[in-house]
């Protein structure tokens, strides 16, 4: 998966100095490595860590979309030793997957989770949402482009995101 890739990158990248080392980090969709100080994701809701026992710490938010009363999500931080954390929140409960598990809406290999159903439009929405989210944090769409052209497009894992990115990639 792309996130080994991206956890091997940041390995071979911390023999670089300390504080540089310190802003380094691997996002879970693209297997990017991207530096902090330029790149600037949203923190993700507080409540989330409250509700959802394998959270600890400040979370970055990948993706977000709500669908009646159930609310989606991707997001990581430095201290999950998984490399980014799919959730769904519905009324008082949460469960907790890999990042492709939500936004490809396919049974996780992680863990059971027959009772999440995912539609079209939540697939839809979760894709439209992290590529705002990524252009914005990058700084622009022409530089969120540039970051992502030496890993490539989501993989086939992901169709709506993948289908999704080409329409992003490819319009004005």
């Amino acid at each position: 998966m792309r996130f080994l890739s991206s956890f091997f990158l940041l390995l071979a990248s911390s023999n670089h100095v300390a504080a540089q080392s310190q802003t380094l980090f691997a996002e879970p969709i693209f297997g990017m490595i991207y530096d902090t100080r330029s790149v600037h994701f949203e923190t993700a809701p507080d409540r989330l860590g409250q509700r959802c026992g394998l959270l600890r710490g400040k979370q970055w938010l990948y993706a977000y979309w709500k669908e009646e009363d159930t609310e989606f999500f991707v997001v990581n931080n430095k201290t999950s030793w998984l490399t980014g954390v799919g959730l769904v929140l519905r009324g008082s409960s949460c469960t907790e997957g890999t990042a492709e598990w939500v936004l490809s809406g396919e049974p996780d290999t992680w863990k059971d989770h027959k009772s999440v159903k995912f539609t079209e439009a939540v697939s839809l929405g979760l894709a439209k949402d992290l590529l705002r989210r990524y252009e914005a944090a990058f700084g622009g769409k022409k530089k969120f482009l540039e970051a992502v052209k030496p890993v490539g497009p989501p993989g086939e894992q992901m169709p709506v995101l993948q289908r999704e990115f080409e329409r992003f990639s490819t319009s004005p």
